[in-house]
């Protein structure tokens, strides 16, 4: 069993494109290099280790992956830098805590020692539970965020924010998030799979699209 993510920039066209044009924009998003593995280490049931696990991407075509990982397979982060990198594959992207905690050093430590730049998927629950007003929710997760981002751009990598449920899975928020931060190495990543309730399927790639549209505009001017 494998879990895919999809990596893909949001180009703004035209209205008009022909059925045609749209089955081969399908086809290219789509394709096995646009595809990241994504999942794979903390739920395979042969629990490969980091060399068997870059041959088994390898093999079967895909030349990304995101590293989620749990507390047991930490150690072994350099070496799965460098398997990754003897196959050719790119590290897209690690799971990242929501806190400089002695984990996330650690992670930090292993990509500066390698030479590894990439992007730190970051996800948290509601930031001020007590809180009620909206901008206070958004000044506590600005003040949890821009610590991780100043050190993830000190050695070339950016954060993406990473929807997973609650406040943090609303487009709305993470947007905002965004705006308030204002820092070019902070993203968004969509997982439309992982919140039905919150995201609502298209309302949620509109929402992100028309404010990601607003905040491009903003920061050109």
């Amino acid at each position: 069993f494998y879990m895919l993510s999809l990596t893909a920039s949001v180009v703004l066209i035209g209205q008009t494109t022909s059925a045609e044009d749209k089955t081969t924009a399908a086809g290219e998003l789509f394709a096995r290099e646009n595809l990241v593995s994504w999942g794979i280490v903390p739920f395979d049931a042969k629990q490969r280790g980091p060399e068997q696990r870059a041959e088994m991407l390898k093999r079967l075509g895909f030349t990304k992956f995101a590293y989620d990982w749990r507390a047991e397979h930490l150690p072994h982060f350099d070496a799965e830098i460098k398997a990754l990198k003897r196959e050719g594959i790119e590290l897209a992207a690690c799971w990242f805590p929501a806190a400089l905690d002695a984990d996330a050093r650690h992670l930090l430590d292993v990509l500066k020692r390698n030479d590894a730049k990439t992007q730190l998927w970051i996800t948290m629950g509601d930031p001020s539970p007590a809180a009620d007003e909206q901008a206070v929710k958004i000044e506590a997760a600005i003040g949890i965020l821009r610590p991780i981002a100043e050190a993830a751009g000190a050695q070339g990598c950016s954060i993406g924010l990473y929807n997973h449920g609650g406040w943090f899975g609303e487009p709305e928020n993470l947007v905002a998030i965004v705006e308030a931060l204002k820092r070019p190495n902070v993203q968004l990543r969509t997982g439309i799979h992982a919140e039905p309730i919150a995201f609502e399927g298209r309302r949620a790639v509109g929402v992100m699209v028309r404010r990601w549209a607003r905040l491009q505009t903003l920061r050109a001017g």
